[in-house]
């Protein structure tokens, strides 16, 4: 299967400015914290930055820039998640919305096409969203001159989990290119999909705050939503916190799941010693005086909570859900080879205990995260902005691109 375009060997190309793309700007996690680290290094570099929300904004992003809304009267339409949850009094809202909908359906697609239509050979859109990708293929199909290049966060098995490899496949006739975050997803993707597939990894300008103590404190930074798996992390303390004392657990993040957790976390026997902080802004404060972090998530493609920590010399406590998470785990943290939270306590325990043993993965931590360093990160995608050619990017993954099986 062939993407839109490959436009490989045609010379460099301008980079005038990055468009980057989210369901919701503004929105907490991972991928918010990725593309404020990318935005401020492309502005260093002279490149303009905008912005494309699928969605209504959750707020202003990190750094400024012109933002586009495939969909502002979202709200108005059946189409919206909780319309139906709200049908108002004797359904009549909701009776409304449904004759709306085709109407303000129209009228997206038609600001959508207007806005590929104006881009130009030296805008990049990186789309870091599945979801907003299809609200831009809902436009006229009109050639856009833009490189439009899909940034996975996700690993391979969260496509597979949600089902998002059919709808990447029906993509790809849209984008130009696919770039994921590990050499494993690429190899996956390139099969599954028939595909070049780039891999860059992420980047984090996190640093460690100096004088900071550290406590006995575990913390965890996440958004909080099912598939973090937040509730086993808090079993799993709890059931720690009985043999180790004088430790806490701090949970940083904000999300749908925040009233169930806080309720579990209620009925802890340690509930005193587990406390919900909100939401942060200042991850480099948190891990630098933390002991330890944790990461309970059913899948991640490469997660920048711990990476975050490990730029800060705090080593993670990871369920080895992933190949990525595993082998982090293994470079530097302490690896549970099951999500059950008596095995995660297990090991909790074991590196509340291990003062020498933290201290040096707290190390090896450093040196790890010296290879997300976003310089030499956004040396990359600058490289691939200007080939438009997945195989160039070499610098942290010399065999990082895959493509497709031959014959394909």
């Amino acid at each position: 299967m062939q993407a839109k375009q490959t436009r490989v060997g045609e010379g460099r190309f301008p980079v005038d400015r990055v468009i980057f793309t989210q369901s919701s700007v503004g929105q907490l996690g991972g991928i918010d914290s990725v593309n404020g680290v990318l935005a401020r290094q492309f502005q260093a570099r002279g490149v303009q930055i905008a912005y494309v929300s699928g969605n209504p904004p959750a707020g202003r992003p990190e750094i400024d820039g012109d933002v586009f809304v495939c969909r502002p009267l979202l709200s108005w339409t059946a189409d919206h998640p909780l319309a139906a949850q709200y049908p108002g009094r004797m359904g009549i809202r909701l009776l409304i919305k449904r004759l709306l909908t085709p109407v303000i359906r129209i009228v997206h697609r038609a600001r959508v096409g207007l806005f590929l239509q104006r881009l130009g050979p030296g805008d990049v859109v990186l789309l870091s969203s599945p979801g907003v990708v299809d609200a831009l293929r809902l436009g006229p199909q009109a050639a856009t001159k833009a490189y439009l290049v899909a940034h996975g966060h996700t690993s391979f098995e969260g496509y597979r989990l949600y089902g998002w490899l059919e709808s990447q496949r029906r993509q790809m006739q849209f984008l130009d290119h696919l770039v994921v975050l590990t050499r494993e997803d690429a190899r996956r993707l390139s099969e599954a999909l028939d595909v070049e597939v780039g891999c860059v990894a992420n980047p984090s300008d996190v640093v460690p705050v100096p004088g900071v103590v550290r406590e006995k404190t575990v913390v965890s930074v996440s958004r909080l939503s099912s598939e973090k798996r937040i509730d086993t992390a808090i079993r799993a303390f709890d059931l720690a916190a009985d043999e180790v004392p004088g430790w806490r657990f701090q949970i940083y993040g904000d999300g749908v799941e925040r009233d169930a957790l806080e309720e579990l976390a209620r009925g802890c026997r340690n509930a005193d010693r587990i406390e919900f902080c909100g939401r942060t802004d200042d991850a480099a404060a948190v891990f630098s005086g933390a002991e330890l972090a944790i990461l309970t998530s059913e899948f991640e493609g490469q997660p920048m909570s711990v990476i975050e920590a490990a730029r800060c010399g705090t080593p993670t406590v990871s369920v080895g859900s992933v190949p990525e998470v595993a082998r982090i785990a293994k470079r530097c943290g302490y690896l549970v080879d099951s999500e059950r939270p008596e095995d995660v306590a297990a090991t909790l325990v074991r590196a509340m205990r291990d003062e020498a043993g933290r201290h040096e993965r707290g190390r090896l931590a450093i040196e790890f995260g010296k290879e997300h360093d976003p310089s030499s990160i956004v040396d990359q995608w600058m490289e691939l902005f200007e080939t438009r050619d997945p195989s160039s990017v070499t610098l942290a993954h010399p065999d990082g691109t895959l493509t497709a099986p031959a014959g394909a």
